[in-house]
């Protein structure tokens, strides 16, 4: 309500109210803003949903990746389900392809996108990029711009990253194989582990 009665309140001052101090006072009000929106900083420290409250870690060692807390629960409902979180090790030498996944879960423009890496000794490893609600809180595309939620690399099992957007949340999820060479999945595998060996919040932002 705020971010809609600013928005009213800037289109009044700028192009209906005939007073010259009002587009003044919009850039005030607009730097007040921007000051406070500049200070707001992610945290770790909060009680998260179940389903993002675990933070995965990686560890390269040559062609090897440990990765540990991978999620990879077994689902009832999409609000019923049993925690499990595992350690998995993958060879870049053995990573094949790379698939893209767009999952709409309400008509409209907006939707989600993550990837899953596929690997011909392994099952296919997914990595989403999300918002970091916490116990009991929803999620708003409009709070997300003004840094409501922090951010988590999701890094599971592709049966659970998928399955619970198709069969529990009722999405419409879309899959692409995508034509690359495999260096360049590799390659995108890799920076993605070797960003930190622990997957850090980055921000606070919208993902959409």
């Amino acid at each position: 309500m705020l971010a809609i009665g600013f928005a009213a309140f800037g289109i009044w001052a700028l192009w209906v109210s005939r007073r010259r101090e009002m587009p003044w006072v919009f850039v005030g009000l607009f730097f007040g803003v921007l000051v406070w929106w500049s200070f707001i900083h992610p945290s770790h420290d909060r009680v998260w949903r179940p389903d993002v409250a675990v933070l995965p870690r990686a560890f390269i060692d040559g062609d090897r990746v440990r990765i540990i807390d991978v999620r990879n629960f077994e689902y009832r409902t999409r609000d019923d389900f049993t925690v499990r979180f595992e350690e998995r090790e993958v060879s870049l030498s053995h990573l094949t392809a790379v698939d893209f996944f767009v999952s709409f879960w309400k008509q409209g423009p907006i939707g989600h996108t993550f990837v899953s890496f596929v690997f011909d000794n392994a099952p296919p490893l997914s990595v989403s990029i999300e918002t970091r609600p916490e116990a009991g809180e929803g999620y708003s595309p409009i709070a997300s711009l003004f840094k409501q939620y922090e951010l988590i690399y999701v890094v599971g099992d592709e049966r659970d990253i998928v399955r619970v957007r198709t069969n529990y949340r009722k999405e419409d999820v879309f899959l692409y194989h995508l034509r690359v060479p495999v260096e360049n999945a590799r390659q995108l595998f890799w920076s993605t582990s070797s960003e930190s060996t622990n997957w850090p919040i980055r921000q606070s932002s919208t993902i959409c």
